[in-house]
């Protein structure tokens, strides 16, 4: 016999409303309902594989591991060789390991500690220790486990122990650097670069909160206007694969190879998420030391030995980086308008601005009469 009423006992199935007249009695032989074919779904071995929007687990927000920072699922942090990449794949590491706020700094909260593996394939343990020790990374394995060449060739990310200990301690992994778990020697072939992030996408469905790779950006980046294909060096697959890239560019003018401050701009994009741009300083001016005192480079101080942390430059942030046609419309606008007034109205750097401005091709000029009136922006001809 078929049942009248669903479980609720108030509204009518199919055939309640068959037996009552509201909808036509139909021959035995009729095409059957969606209400009936779902009921054989439901009793197949698959469809437990599957979920429905309901059963998918959490409220419906992006799951943030360090707020306005780090998203579940795989980030890139890129960069030219030596500008700070790693340092800030430990900062992060720190943060996770300790739940304090990122660069201890309001907005970079830590909702969860989380325990950190770090797979570091181009360095031995002497390395690895010297900076864990610097930033005061815990010694509590439970929280920080990580592997280096001292134990011989890194362990591919297809291995069976790496493996066990994703599922068992569900990690957020960080990879030193990413090109080191590629199996392919071309960065730049799309297929070794699917079987890459198939790799990755591995790691997350054994249990990993979020993998992290450190990675190298295009040669041919420009630091005045970046732009996240340059960020990262490859094939485009590897953009289509992360859910957040942040791209580290040392401030070359400023830290004169060394003999003065190393700053860094930090500048992102996100998938889900809107990543806000900002400045990190490694190393600061200290010209008056006290005697004793271990310093960087004669005058300059290293915030990692001090501090064991990178330092948060307050400056004003740029939330969109500035483009030729930002600076052009500006000069069209007014061509009386000062460099001054240009680099303001920006939030840019005035040595990048005036490279902008000459690569424009315009200089400064006196108009009017025999070059005597107010100085104005000429268009080369």
């Amino acid at each position: 016999m078929e049942s009248a009423v669903r479980f609720d006992n108030k509204t009518l199935t199919a055939f309640g409303r068959q037996a009552v007249g509201l909808d036509p009695i139909k021959p035995p032989n009729a095409p059957k309902t969606l209400e009936q074919i779902a009921q054989t779904w439901r009793e197949q071995p698959w469809w437990n594989q599957f979920r429905g929007v309901g059963e998918l687990e959490g409220d419906g927000t992006l799951k943030m591991y360090i707020e306005n920072f780090l998203p579940a699922g795989t980030t890139l942090i890129c960069g030219l060789p030596k500008e700070g990449k790693s340092f800030l794949a430990l900062s992060i590491a720190k943060a996770l390991t300790t739940g304090r706020p990122l660069f201890n700094r309001h907005g970079f909260e830590v909702p969860e500690i989380v325990p950190v593996l770090y797979l570091a394939a181009e360095s031995g343990d002497g390395a690895l220790k010297l900076r864990c020790n610097k930033f005061g990374i815990t010694e509590d394995k439970t929280r920080f486990i990580a592997r280096t060449l001292t134990q011989g060739p890194m362990l591919g990310l297809n291995d069976s122990d790496i493996e066990s200990v994703v599922k068992s301690m569900r990690p957020i992994i960080i990879l030193e650097t990413l090109i080191r778990f590629n199996d392919g020697k071309d960065e730049d072939d799309a297929t070794e670069n699917r079987k890459l992030a198939e790799a990755l996408f591995r790691l997350i469905a054994w249990g990993a909160r979020a993998v992290i790779g450190i990675h190298h950006s295009r040669k041919d980046l420009n630091k005045g206007n970046p732009s996240k294909e340059s960020a990262v060096r490859g094939s485009g697959d590897g953009l289509a694969m992360v859910d957040a890239v942040w791209l580290v560019m040392q401030d070359e003018r400023l830290c004169q190879k060394n003999k003065g401050p190393n700053e860094i701009d930090v500048v992102g994009w996100g998938r889900d998420f809107s990543p806000a741009p900002m400045r990190l300083a490694l190393t600061a001016k200290a010209p008056k030391l006290p005697p004793g005192t271990v310093s960087y480079s004669p005058g300059i101080v290293s915030h990692i030995d001090t501090k064991g942390d990178l330092e948060w430059v307050e400056r004003g942030i740029v939330f969109e980086q500035a483009t030729d046609q930002d600076i052009e419309r500006l000069i069209v606008k007014d061509p009386s308008i000062t460099l001054k007034q240009i680099v303001e109205s920006t939030q840019g750097k005035e040595w990048e601005t005036r490279k902008t401005i000459k690569r424009l091709g315009y200089h400064r000029t006196r108009g009017g009469k025999k070059g005597k009136g107010a100085t104005q922006w000429v268009k080369n001809a």
